[in-house]
């Protein structure tokens, strides 16, 4: 499912999410403040890959859609994060991510990490 359709600004507007919503999400988001500006950088992404994959104009700004945002409720931000968590796209990039993290550990974090998650909690 790469698909939602959400009560946003006013009206029901759907969100895509693949290869473009991703790619929109990295250059909106602000990496240094990423806890702040990643539910607006998501509805953004979504919006905006749903205009282009129905080839319909961009009526929005990214300042309605931060205005917009401030009005949903977390649950309104969960169901469309598990959303774009769900697509091919973000999975290859979580996976990127993850490998590159891997690949930058030194031997001792690696040990660390693998003696921490044998202790009990």
């Amino acid at each position: 499912m790469s698909y939602i359709q959400k009560e946003i600004g006013g009206r029901l507007r759907g969100l895509k999410f693949n290869t473009l919503s991703l790619r929109e999400f990295m250059l909106k988001v602000d990496w240094e403040r990423y806890a702040y500006t990643a539910n607006y950088a998501m509805v953004w992404a979504g919006l905006f890959s749903n205009a282009y994959a129905k080839q319909e104009e961009v009526d929005f700004t990214f300042e309605q859609v931060i205005d917009w945002c401030d009005e949903l409720t977390q649950a309104d931000f969960d169901e469309i994060s598990n959303v774009m968590a769900s697509t091919e796209a973000y999975k290859k990039f979580m996976d990127a991510i993850d490998q590159q993290k891997a690949a930058s550990e030194t031997p001792d974090e690696k040990k660390s990490e693998s003696v921490n998650t044998l202790q009990p909690a």
